[in-house]
């Protein structure tokens, strides 16, 4: 079983990674890492019935596009009007997300997850898993399970602390039993979010009394 491992940029501490050829091409977004400080190593995770999660390259955009349409369609939600707008988003944050793909020969791809890096000054550098897609007619081949940790092993790689669990509605696994934490059962935590009116209206300066 290879590895996958990223730099974050800015890392938590230096760490020098090896690289292999194999990945020199597959930097986030399709940059090269030099541009965008981020490089992908290792062979990949493989999982059962000949699937492997490996890092997207630009080639995938056609493919993550047609899940993104899917994931709409039957969960609602926004969609993407196109191939550029898709490129544009994911190569215009900084830093760059972490995106992993499924694959089996090729395409169709079997899924996707997006994680974005974050920093808690309690526990320093994390990644926040934000999305996780594997279409219902692949949901028995274990893909979830297989993209879920894909991101965990760049995250144990880059040095993370922690790695967020975020997905709309949640894997169809149970993840306390992985040995995941409820922060809002021990610590607290409450997740809520601000968009659209909602998102602007707070970033107003506070009413004059």
């Amino acid at each position: 079983m290879g590895n996958l491992s990223l730099k974050p940029p800015p890392p938590p501490h230096h760490t020098k990674l090896p690289v292999t050829s194999h990945h020199r091409e597959a930097a986030i977004g399709g940059r090269s890492a030099s541009r965008r400080g981020a490089l992908w190593d290792g062979g990949g995770l493989g999982g059962a019935m000949g699937w492997e999660v490996r890092a997207w390259k630009r080639a995938d955009a056609p493919e993550l596009l047609r899940m993104l349409r899917e994931w709409a369609e039957l969960e609602g939600g926004p969609r993407p009007s196109c191939e550029e707008a898709l490129l544009s988003a994911l190569n215009g944050a900084e830093p760059p997300p972490v995106v992993l793909v499924a694959e089996r020969c090729g395409p169709p791809l079997g899924g996707f997850a997006v994680a974005s890096w974050g920093f808690s000054t309690w526990r320093g550098c994390d990644l926040r898993l934000g999305e996780l897609w594997v279409p219902p007619p692949l949901r028995d081949q274990g893909l979830q399970e297989l993209l879920l940790r894909g991101v965990a092993q760049v995250a144990v790689a880059a040095g993370c602390a922690q790695l967020r669990v975020e997905v709309s509605g949640g894997p169809s696994w149970d993840l306390p039993s992985m040995g995941a934490t409820d922060m809002g059962a021990t610590e607290g935590w409450v997740g809520v979010t601000f968009e659209g009116a909602a998102l602007r209206e707070l970033a107003r300066p506070p009413p004059t009394p």
